[in-house]
């Protein structure tokens, strides 16, 4: 199992992380719960995970990164103009929120389904299951390899990525 190392594989660090689970989830939630029963390697697992997710060009990001040798996709410099895009605490949130949404096992049976795509289901006799195009694509309606439910693209990360929604 690789070290969380900020920079190279993570874009946050497990005291970040620890950070951002008490100041916005209620310690009794299922999530804070949920988190606090993980190691600190499975913390890990789960941030280098979520960042690997994000760490991709499929994002269509905005610039360029700062050092074509870096190894994350962040910082980020429009060339044009030279301002420099790093991440913030909007962001931060966004990768734990993007770290339990993979991860954390569905608290109901409608979780599952809903996290699974399912917008609607019926079976009076003649099955039906309709999925959402809820998730992030480069192109509209079409599903891609992020899986990143829309909602929590715009609000955590849309401010950097040139992706139209």
């Amino acid at each position: 199992m690789s070290q969380l190392v900020v920079g190279e594989n993570s874009f946050i660090s497990l005291e970040e992380a620890n950070s951002i689970i008490a100041d916005n989830y209620m310690s009794t939630s299922n999530e804070a719960t949920w988190w606090s029963g993980l190691s600190d390697s499975d913390k890990s697992v789960v941030i280098i995970s979520a960042t690997n997710k994000l760490n991709n060009e499929q994002c269509r990001w905005i610039g360029q990164r700062v050092n074509d040798n870096q190894s994350l996709s962040f910082p980020r410099i429009n060339k044009r103009n030279g301002a420099v895009y790093d991440i913030d605490s909007i962001f931060k949130l966004g990768i734990v929120e993007l770290a339990i949404n993979d991860n954390k096992p569905s608290f109901s049976n409608f979780d599952m389904l809903t996290k699974s795509g399912v917008t609607s289901f019926s079976d009076g006799g003649g099955m039906s299951v309709k999925f959402s195009d809820n998730i992030v694509s480069r192109n509209t309606g079409e599903n891609n390899n992020l899986r990143i439910p829309n909602e929590m693209f715009k609000t955590y990360f849309m401010k950097y990525s040139l992706l139209v929604m």
